[in-house]
């Protein structure tokens, strides 16, 4: 019981730093970056054309790449797209929130 409410104070404060010390810390005239995370499942590292696909047109994208920074490296936590999704949404190991394998419903989750 208090391991979980010490989670939930440090993930809250945690929070709090990550969206509120940016604000502070940033001059009120200086523009703020825009970010933005496409996280696909199931897709390759060449499946959009501003990586090289000559098949698939994918326009909006390649002017997303090419208006700002294109990354070519990631690596993912977990090759199962709802254990990743946790990884990326709470920055921690999906373990630590028993999700292993895809979301089903409630009750076949629980089963697992």
């Amino acid at each position: 019981m208090l391991r979980d409410i010490t989670k939930s104070i440090g993930l809250a404060a945690t929070t709090f730093l990550l969206l509120c010390i940016p604000a502070w810390t940033c001059p009120a005239n200086e523009e703020k970056p825009n970010i933005v995370v496409i996280f696909i499942d199931d897709m390759g590292f060449a499946d959009p054309s501003c990586f090289g696909n000559p098949l698939i047109k994918t326009p909006h994208i390649d002017k997303l790449a090419a208006e700002g920074i294109k990354l070519t490296n990631f690596y993912v936590n977990s090759p199962i797209c709802s254990a990743s999704r946790v990884s990326l949404t709470t920055g921690q190991y999906q373990g630590r929130w028993k999700i292993h394998s895809f979301l089903n419903s409630r009750a076949a989750n629980a089963n697992r």
